[in-house]
């Protein structure tokens, strides 16, 4: 997954997400200024469940396996979900 942020007439990666699944979710928590995003994990060994992913000031976590698994309620307001299917 990429996470991308506009720059003029393009864009600039902000980070690239390995291992993840959809829905991906934006919170409405921020960490360092940037929303909180939620991925869905789990095969390949990795604890099957939901990682929030915080902004560090710099940077999200890269692998959401790495990140403890947590619930969230993806329907407390202010929660966008992504698609499903691309």
């Amino acid at each position: 997954m990429l996470l991308l942020k506009p720059s003029g007439d393009t864009f600039k990666v902000i980070n690239r997400f390995t291992v993840t699944h959809l829905p991906v979710y934006v919170l409405p928590s921020k960490s360092h200024g940037w929303s909180d995003i939620a991925v869905t994990v789990g095969g390949g060994g990795a604890t099957a469940g939901t990682a929030v992913l915080k902004f560090n000031g710099r940077k999200y976590p890269s692998n959401p396996t790495m990140v403890p698994v947590s619930s969230i309620n993806p329907n407390q307001p202010g929660v966008v979900k992504l698609p499903l299917h691309y």
